[in-house]
């Protein structure tokens, strides 16, 4: 029985972001199990491309910085998403502070 592949996490970079949006097509048709973006060089926009560039394989955040957007901005994004990629896109956002952590999917 063959293995499944893991999902994989990519970070696209200034500089580099069109030939990331390439190796997310390879990765989709090498059949990984999902793609996921480190909260690094705005991983919501990244997913926001993945779901216009990919057709089946899941994506979504690592953990997106809820501090960095309004509360809106981030659910209207999260949205576009989920429409634009059929239901394949996951975001996790979180609140770390010395005093608390808070995440929620």
């Amino acid at each position: 029985m063959p293995q499944q592949l893991p999902a994989v996490s990519l970070v696209a970079v200034p500089g580099r972001r069109r030939a990331t949006l390439e190796v997310a097509r390879e990765i989709e048709r090498r059949g990984f199990a999902g793609i996921y973006a480190p909260s690094v060089f705005s991983n919501m926009s990244l997913c926001e491309a993945l779901a216009h560039v990919t057709e089946r394989i899941v994506f979504g955040t690592s953990i997106a910085p809820i501090y960095a957007r309004t509360v809106g901005d981030f659910a209207q994004s999260a949205a576009f998403m989920h429409e634009v990629s059929g239901g394949a896109s996951v975001s996790a956002s979180a609140s770390v502070t010395r005093r608390r952590t808070c995440a929620w999917a």
